[in-house]
């Protein structure tokens, strides 16, 4: 059986995205949206999306399942987020360069506290011995706030069958007029491990 990828991160979408100076539909006190362009991203193209595994996005979020204290746990996935200054300061610089390429973390200051058994997800790089915050801002991690109950499906596990091609109007269409296309999105798992996704048409303004 083909070997699925493992989500380590935010998957990125699997077409360029830019910055609209709009009013964001998710957050208030945001004046701009992340929207995806009709490009496919190059880090899909790289990977040869053509020859990827074509899979149902699931609502839900990444865990991890090891021993902890003698015991199985399973952990979900916990973000170490910026504290709000910190916040203000990186959507400014976003803001201002239209990208967040170029700006720098406090890596010891910036971010809220997390749980004592907190741990970086895997994939995470680190610098001076501290993990590094993702294009997002934040540091992609695994933990529990309230003990919450997960139901766990194998990420990749439902196929879809006769994908469309990675084409923007193709794919809107596909989701939107389709019969198979009543799915929250796409996530494609390439040979090398790489992972993209596309939402419903109106998740593809990401902000």
């Amino acid at each position: 059986m083909r070997r699925l990828g493992s989500v380590q991160q935010k998957i990125p979408c699997v077409f360029l995205t830019d910055v609209k100076e709009e009013q964001s539909r998710k957050r208030d006190c945001q004046a701009f949206q992340v929207v995806a362009t009709e490009n496919v991203n190059p880090v899909a193209l790289d990977a040869n999306i053509d020859c990827a595994l074509a899979t149902e996005k699931l609502d839900g979020t990444c865990c991890y399942v090891t021993v902890y204290k003698g015991q199985p746990y399973l952990w979900a996935r916990l973000d170490r987020k910026p504290n709000k200054q910190a916040e203000k300061r990186f959507k400014k610089y976003q803001h201002s360069y239209k990208s967040c390429k170029g700006f720098t973390w406090n890596v010891e200051e910036d971010f809220k506290t997390v749980p004592e058994t907190w741990i970086p997800a895997h994939r995470v790089k680190h610098h001076n011995g501290h993990p590094v915050p993702d294009d997002h801002g934040h540091i992609p991690g695994l933990g529990s706030k309230k003990q919450p109950v997960h139901c766990l499906v194998s990420h990749g596990s439902i196929r879809i069958r006769n994908p469309p091609p990675v084409d923007f109007h193709q794919l809107c269409s596909w989701l939107q007029e389709s019969p198979e296309g009543r799915v929250e999105g796409i996530v494609w798992h390439c040979n090398d491990g790489t992972l993209v996704k596309v939402g419903q048409p109106h998740t593809l303004r990401l902000n």
